[in-house]
């Protein structure tokens, strides 16, 4: 599935808020503001969805897409493991900065998500 292209009719946005580049990395900075709801992007399985080092909580989702989304510095997060998610479920909550990072992976390389 490399290089496939995904059809942006699957892709919704995790949150609604300010977006901007980190300049830093290879993902997005959502600013949504405190106690917000996170949804995932596409169906998918969760992957990893704990605290993880500087990132915070984070929420690793594999999609049938082909695609991988990451969400940091999360607030909580809503899912465990192994769980099988619909399009837009919730999978967590912004924190007291009220903003998160998003990231889309296909391949396990960085994407840009404007590009899908």
């Amino acid at each position: 599935m490399a290089g496939a292209r995904t059809d942006r009719s699957e892709f919704r946005p995790p949150v609604s808020g300010r977006t901007e580049s980190t300049g830093v990395s290879n993902g997005i900075k959502i600013e949504a503001g405190q106690n917000h709801t996170v949804r995932t992007i596409q169906e998918g399985k969760v992957l990893f969805a704990n605290a993880f080092r500087q990132y915070g909580q984070l929420v690793i989702v594999q999609h049938k897409s082909g695609l991988t989304s990451v969400y940091a510095g999360l607030g909580q997060t809503q899912v465990k493991e192994g769980q099988m998610l619909a399009a837009l479920d919730q999978i967590g909550i912004t924190g007291d900065k009220g903003s998160f990072y998003f990231e889309l992976r296909r391949d396990e390389q960085p994407i840009n998500p404007w590009c899908i």
